[in-house]
Parts: C-alpha cells; sequence; structure tokens
C-alpha cells in the first residue's frame, strides 16, 4: 500500500510539472509571436490602402488583414490562458465606458467580415460603468463570433444591451441547433469545442468561451446561457456599473 501510494504521488507529482510547462511553454510562444503578427498586420493594413490597387490585390490585402487580426486574438486568448492556469488574474485597467459603443464598434467589425449576416442591436438605458473597455469588447467579440460560428446563417445575430440602474445586461442570441445537455457543464472550460451541430465542423481553440467568462468574472460579473430547440441559445452577461472588484491583480 505504501509502494502504491508513493507511486501515486509521483504519478500526481509529474502529471502537475507536465502541465506548468506546457502553460509556460504556451505562453512563450505566444508572447514571442505578437511582434511578428503585428508586423504582418500592420504591413497588410498599409497595402490595402495603397493608391492604384486594383480589386484582387485588395482583395487579397483584406484577407491577410483579417486573417492576422484572427491570429492577434488567438494569440490574446492563449496568453490569457496561460495567466489564469499559472494562477494569475487577468489584468483589467478600468475607467468611463459606454458598453453601447462597444457593441456598436464589434458589430461594425464582424459585419465587414460577415456581410450576409443581419446583426439585430436594441439598447435601452444606462449603459454606462466603470469597466475596461478593451476587455469588455473581447467578451462581446467571443461571444458574438461564437453566435456567428454555430448559429443559422440565414438567421440574423441579436445583441440585446440594458441598463438596469445598477447593472448591465448584454444578451447574445442566435438560431440554430441547442447546446447539448450533456455539453453545458464544461461548456466554459478551455480547449472544450462546442459541437451543436454534428455536420458543422468547429473550428478555433476553444478558448473564447473560458476567457469571456474570466473577463465578466474579473469585473465582478455573471455569464450563463440558455439553449433550447425553440428558443436558440441566448449568453447573458450581467455587469455591475460602478462596483469595484478587489484582488486583481494590477
Amino acid at each position: 500500500e505504501a509502494i502504491d501510494a508513493a507511486l501515486a504521488e509521483a504519478v500526481d507529482r509529474f502529471t502537475e510539472k507536465t502541465n506548468q510547462y506546457r502553460d509556460q511553454l504556451i505562453g512563450i510562444v505566444s508572447h514571442d509571436l505578437r511582434n511578428p503578427l503585428s508586423g504582418i498586420l500592420m504591413s497588410a493594413t498599409v497595402l490595402s490602402r495603397a493608391e492604384g490597387l486594383d480589386d484582387k490585390n485588395a482583395r487579397i490585402a483584406s484577407r491577410i488583414q483579417n486573417s492576422a487580426k484572427r491570429m492577434v486574438r488567438i494569440v490574446g486568448d492563449l496568453l490569457d490562458l496561460t495567466r489564469t492556469r499559472l494562477g494569475s488574474e487577468i489584468h483589467i485597467v478600468r475607467g468611463p465606458t459606454d458598453v453601447g459603443s462597444i457593441c456598436q464598434m464589434v458589430i461594425a467589425e464582424l459585419e465587414g467580415s460577415h456581410p450576409n449576416t443581419v446583426f439585430r442591436y436594441t439598447s435601452k438605458g444606462d449603459l454606462r460603468g466603470d469597466w475596461d473597455s478593451d476587455r469588455l469588447a473581447q467578451v462581446l467579440s467571443n461571444l458574438v463570433g461564437n453566435a456567428l460560428q454555430h448559429g443559422e446563417a440565414d438567421k440574423p445575430i441579436g445583441i440585446d444591451a440594458h441598463g438596469h440602474g445598477k447593472e448591465v445586461v448584454v444578451a447574445i442570441h442566435n438560431a440554430g441547433p441547442p447546446i447539448p445537455a450533456s455539453a453545458l457543464s464544461d461548456l466554459f472550460e478551455p480547449m472544450v469545442r462546442q459541437q451543436q451541430d454534428p455536420g458543422r465542423m468547429s473550428n478555433g481553440l476553444g478558448l473564447g468561451l473560458y476567457i469571456a467568462k474570466e473577463l465578466v468574472t474579473a469585473h465582478g460579473g455573471t455569464i450563463d446561457v440558455t439553449s433550447t430547440n425553440a428558443g436558440g441559445t441566448t449568453f447573458t452577461v450581467r455587469i455591475p456599473q460602478h462596483v469595484p472588484v478587489h484582488g486583481i491583480a494590477a
């Protein structure tokens, strides 16, 4: 029994060390990728604005630019994953922020890459608060991107933002097959891919929902999901407008 206990303890230590080294490697590689990706993105942006560019080359430059932006977001998600897995808090910088403006900005960005999708945005009440605008944009971009990936292509994506005095509630809705009940329990776990439609392959690393939840939690808020055949899928984010969050890394 003593030998079995010692062996089990050694296996646990080895697994923990392996996971730690893996997370450190992901962090190092992701960090080092940022500079070359920034160079690609900057070059594509300059190229897309060049005078005398014909339609074919303009489309090529636009594809490079959009792909580079997506890679930058993936690298950012990997860095955030590494921070949380190694015990660090996700860094947020609070300031006066308008969720309505962020919603419209995210929609405008996604309309460029999804010209055939209809985005229906509604808002009500006071949408201002003390938040990290860049991080909230990341949350909304991840959630709307998830809706685009798993929703029906010919149905609109709904984004509803309501201010309720002490909190702001943002709901992102898409039609389409519901999330299987068996997948709901670990939906916000890292590296878990949401596969609603067996005929549609999921792309990405399965980090979008995990990062969204971590960022919402860092703001003192909550995120939940409802998904049915009749009603589609809705992710609901609730964030307090002026409640300081303690324990966030400076």
